[in-house]
C-alpha cells in the first residue's frame, strides 16, 4: 500500500510542478474562452461598483447603492476594476483574470498532491489527482470571471498546503496564515477554511508533528493579515453603521439602521441534520439550486465518500476497530487531508451551503477521491475506475452543465459597453435606483461626484427611522438634482406598458414624497455594439439590452389616501405572517414595495416574496419555483382563516 506519511521527504522535481502549472493554465484558458464572458447579475450589480466606491470615496455618500452587497470589502474586486477601467478588450480582461486564478490555485495544489504522493514514481497519481481537483464544476463556472470566489479558493488552498506540509516551515506558516486571513477579509465565509486549517495544526501538535508555537504563528499571522486587509473597511462600517460586518449578524451588533436579526442567506442551508449527509449525493442531481444557483452536477464528492467508507471498512476488517484509532494512521498526509475536508464541510453547510463559497473544498475533494480509490483498489483497477468517474464527470458537465451563470461571447470591445448622455457625465446627480438589479456598476460611468441610493430592491429602504433619516438627509442635500434610475421593460414605448410602468414608479417613490417628471428622461445604453451605436433616443438595437432610464424626480403633487389605506391593510398581513412564522418571514423588511395593485415584501434570509393584492389575495412566491401558493383573501388571512403560511412555505420550497 502506498505511503503518504507526513514524515517522508518530498522529492518531486521542480520541472513537474512547472508542468502541472502550465497544464492548468492551458486547460483553463481554453475552458474560459469556450465558456464565455460572465455577464451575470453580480457583475452589473456590485463587482465593478464596490472598488469604484472605495477608490472614489463614494462609499461615504452612497447608501445601499448595490443593495445589501454594497458593504462587502471591495479589496478583492480591485484587479477586475482596474482592468475594466483601462478599457482593455474584454478577451484581454478575461486572459488576465484566468492567469491570476490559475497561478493562485495551481501552485498550492501542486504542493498538496506532492505532499501526498511524494515519491518520484508517483507521477501518474499526482497528475490524476491534479486533473480530478481541477475539473470541479464550481471552480470552472467562475474561472476567468470577476467573481472573487476563485481568489478566495486559491488563498484557502495556500493555507491548506502550509498545514499539510510534511514539516511546515516558518515561512510557509506565515504565508498560509496571511493568505487565509486575506481570504476571510474579501469573503468572510472563508473563515470555514481558517478554522479547519487551525484545527488540523492543533491535531498535528497532538501527534508531535508540529510545535504549539507553529499553531500560534499561523493564527497570529492570519489575524494580522485580516486586520490589515479588512481593518479600514470594518472600522468605517462601525463608525457609519455601528456594525463592522454590516448588514450581517445584526442580532449581535444591533445597528439601529436595520432590524436586529441575523441576516444570512439560507437558501442552500439544510433544514434538517440529515440534509448534511444527503447533500453529498444530491450534488449529482440534474437540476439547479442544489448547492448553488447554477446547474453544476458533481459526481466526485459521492465517489470520494463511498471510497473512503470502503477504505475504513477494509481497515476494520483487516486490523479491527482499533485500526482507526492508531496514531500512526493519522500522521499520514492523506488522512490529514481528510480531516481538513471533514472539519470544513459541516461548517460550510451550516453557514451557507452555497458551493460558490466553498470552491476550495470542491477542489480538495478531487484529491481525496483519487487517494481513496488508490488505497481501496489494486492500482490497475483504481486507475480504470477513476478514468470512468472523471470521464463521466467531464462529459456530463461540459455537455449539459452550466458554463457561466450568464455568459456572453468574448470580443474586442470593452468589458462594459455603456453609453451615457453627456449631461449625466458632466453633471453630478443623486440617483435613486428602483429594482432588485441596481445596475450600480453604471455609476462608474456617471459623474463621480454624484451619489446613488437603491431605495427599492433586495433591501427596500424606509422613509422613517435612522435609515429613513439618512435617505431624507441626502434628498435634502440633492434637492433639485435628484433623478430616478430604472430599467425600461421591453416594448416600453407601448402605451399600455408605459402606463403600467408609470403607475409602479409612482407607487415606489410615494413614501419619499417624490414623483417622476416624464418630460425629463435620459437613456443609458448597456451592452450596445460600438460599431452600431444607437441614438440615445431610439428603440434598442438587436444586441443592446433594455436601456436604463434616468428621469428627473419632482415633488409629489398630492397625497393618495386610497394607496395609503391599501398599504396599511397589507402591513397587517405582513405583521401577522412575521409573528406566526418568523423563521421564514424574517428578518422583517423596514418598508414594503408598492407595485401595480400589489404590495410586496421580500425576506432576505429565505428569498420568499409575499404579495398582497385586493383582487388576487395573499400569495407566496420563491426563486426556486415557477409556481405561487395562495393563502387566501386579505380578509381571510387577517382573520386567521386562510391557509397556514408555514406549511405553505414548506410546500413551495420543496417544489
Amino acid at each position: 500500500m502506498p505511503s503518504a506519511s507526513s514524515s517522508r521527504r518530498i522529492a518531486v522535481p521542480d520541472a513537474e510542478h512547472a508542468a502541472l502549472g502550465f497544464f492548468a493554465l492551458l486547460v483553463t484558458f481554453a475552458w474560459t474562452f469556450v465558456a464565455g464572458k460572465d455577464a451575470s447579475w453580480d457583475v452589473y450589480n456590485h463587482h465593478l461598483y464596490l472598488p469604484f466606491s472605495l477608490l472614489s470615496g463614494r462609499y461615504e455618500t452612497d447608501l445601499f447603492a448595490a443593495g445589501p452587497q454594497s458593504y462587502q470589502n471591495p479589496l478583492g474586486y480591485i484587479p477586475f476594476y482596474l482592468l475594466v477601467k483601462a478599457e482593455l478588450p474584454s478577451w484581454l480582461v478575461g486572459a488576465a483574470l484566468v492567469t491570476l486564478h490559475t497561478v493562485l490555485i495551481a501552485w498550492p495544489l501542486s504542493r498538496i498532491v506532492s505532499t501526498i504522493w511524494s515519491d518520484p514514481g508517483d507521477r501518474g497519481w499526482r497528475w490524476m489527482a491534479f486533473v480530478a481537483a481541477w475539473c470541479a464544476p464550481v471552480f470552472l463556472i467562475v474561472a476567468g470571471t470577476s467573481s472573487i470566489d476563485p481568489l478566495g479558493a486559491g488563498l484557502a488552498l495556500i493555507a491548506a498546503a502550509a498545514v499539510l506540509d510534511r514539516k511546515p516551515t516558518r515561512r510557509m506558516l506565515i504565508l498560509g496564515g496571511a493568505a487565509v486571513g486575506l481570504a476571510v477579509a474579501i469573503k468572510p465565509t472563508s473563515a470555514v477554511f481558517a478554522i479547519a486549517s487551525g484545527t488540523l495544526l492543533l491535531f498535528r501538535y497532538g501527534l508531535n508533528q508540529v510545535r504549539l508555537r507553529d499553531f500560534w504563528l499561523f493564527c497570529a499571522t492570519c489575524i494580522v493579515s485580516l486586520v490589515i486587509s479588512n481593518g479600514f473597511w470594518a472600522s468605517w462600517l462601525w463608525l457609519a453603521f455601528h456594525n463592522p460586518i454590516f448588514p450581517l449578524y445584526n442580532h449581535i451588533f444591533n445597528s439601529p439602521f436595520i432590524p436586529p436579526n441575523a441576516a444570512a442567506a439560507s437558501r442552500f442551508v439544510p433544514t434538517e441534520i440529515t440534509g448534511f449527509v444527503s447533500r453529498i449525493w444530491q450534488m449529482v442531481e440534474f437540476r439547479s439550486y442544489v448547492t448553488t444557483e447554477a446547474f453544476v452536477p458533481d459526481l466526485r464528492p459521492i465517489a470520494a465518500a463511498l471510497a473512503s467508507l470502503a477504505l475504513a471498512g477494509l481497515a476494520i476488517v483487516r486490523r479491527g476497530p482499533r485500526a482507526l484509532l492508531q496514531a500512526r494512521m493519522w500522521t499520514r498526509a492523506d488522512a490529514q487531508l481528510g480531516i481538513l475536508i471533514v472539519v470544513s464541510y459541516p461548517l460550510w453547510m451550516a453557514i451557507t451551503g452555497n458551493a460558490r463559497y466553498a470552491v476550495a473544498w470542491f477542489i480538495l475533494i478531487g484529491i481525496a477521491m483519487v487517494r481513496a480509490f488508490q488505497l481501496v483498489l489494486p492500482s490497475r483497477y483504481a486507475k480504470i475506475a477513476l478514468g470512468v468517474v472523471l470521464s463521466i464527470q467531464i462529459l456530463v458537465y461540459t455537455g449539459v452543465g452550466q458554463r457561466r451563470y450568464v455568459g456572453e461571447p468574448w470580443d474586442s470591445e470593452p468589458y462594459f459597453a455603456v453609453a451615457v448622455p453627456p449631461m449625466l457625465r458632466d453633471q453630478p446627480f443623486l440617483h435613486l435606483s428602483l429594482g432588485v438589479q441596481t445596475f450600480a456598476s453604471v455609476a462608474t460611468y456617471l459623474n463621480p461626484r454624484g451619489a446613488l441610493i437603491n431605495t427599492s430592491g433586495q433591501f427596500t429602504l424606509p422613509a422613517e427611522g435612522p435609515l429613513g433619516e439618512a435617505v431624507k438627509e441626502r434628498l435634502a442635500k440633492w434637492q433639485g438634482r435628484t433623478r430616478v434610475l430604472f430599467q425600461a421593460p421591453p416594448h416600453f414605448e407601448d402605451s399600455e406598458t408605459m402606463e403600467t410602468v408609470r403607475q409602479r414608479m409612482r407607487n415606489l417613490l410615494y413614501r419619499f414624497g417624490l414623483a417622476i417628471d416624464w418630460t425629463d428622461c435620459e437613456v443609458i445604453w448597456i451592452g450596445y455594439d460600438r460599431k452600431q451605436l444607437p441614438s440615445l433616443t431610439v428603440p434598442q438595437t438587436e444586441k443592446a439590452s433594455s436601456p436604463l432610464l434616468s428621469c428627473n424626480a419632482a415633488p409629489r403633487p398630492q397625497r393618495d389616501l386610497e394607496l395609503e389605506a391599501q398599504l396599511a391593510r397589507a402591513d397587517q398581513v405582513f405583521d401577522l405572517l412575521q409573528a406566526h412564522c418568523p423563521a421564514v418571514f424574517g428578518p422583517p423588511p423596514l418598508a414594503s414595495d408598492i407595485g401595480d395593485g400589489v404590495v410586496q415584501r421580500r425576506y432576505v434570509n429565505t428569498d420568499v416574496r409575499v404579495n398582497v393584492s385586493p383582487s388576487k389575495g395573499v400569495s407566496l412566491a420563491h426563486f426556486r419555483s415557477l409556481n405561487t401558493v395562495t393563502l387566501g383573501t386579505i380578509d381571510e388571512v387577517i382573520a386567521s382563516e386562510g391557509r397556514d403560511a408555514c406549511s405553505a412555505w414548506e410546500k413551495l420550497w420543496q417544489q
